[in-house]
């Protein structure tokens, strides 16, 4: 399910709007949010085999998938300069364990639910001959 709303604000202030209704720059195609879970087997002392354990949340990893939007290679790269300079961490905050905040509202649902968040990769390539169209 992708949210209604997906906004990322850094630790230095600055945010961006994902799937945002007025501007549009940058529409999500894919939003994945799968949960990593652990458990630590433990050994019994006397007997043979394992204590039961049982299976608790880690951490969770958000993917996304979208396109930047732009008028023409000047709006393009305008677009992704901005997302680049909002989401990747500003050199102040590289070795903080929390590079921001991710703020998510679904449809139908009024709570805004937020979480710290490590940016782990960000890809913007460029394709040729589209020169206003990119992925991230």
């Amino acid at each position: 399910m992708i949210p209604d709303q997906i906004i990322y604000q850094n630790n230095a202030g600055a945010q961006i709007e994902l799937n945002e209704e007025t501007n549009f720059r940058y529409p999500l195609h894919e939003f994945e949010m799968p949960i990593y879970t652990e458990s630590s087997p433990q050994s019994k002392m006397q007997r043979p085999g394992e204590w039961p354990t049982y299976m608790y949340p880690r951490y969770r990893t958000f993917n996304l998938k979208g396109a930047i939007l732009g008028d023409d290679a000047e709006g393009y790269n305008d677009a992704a300069g901005d997302m680049k300079e909002v989401i990747l961490p500003p050199y102040d905050f590289y070795t903080l364990r929390k590079h921001g905040t991710l703020f998510l509202r679904f449809y139908g649902d009024a709570t805004v639910y937020h979480m710290d968040v490590q940016l782990v990769s960000l890809d913007t390539p460029k394709e040729a001959n589209f020169p206003s169209v990119g992925d991230y």
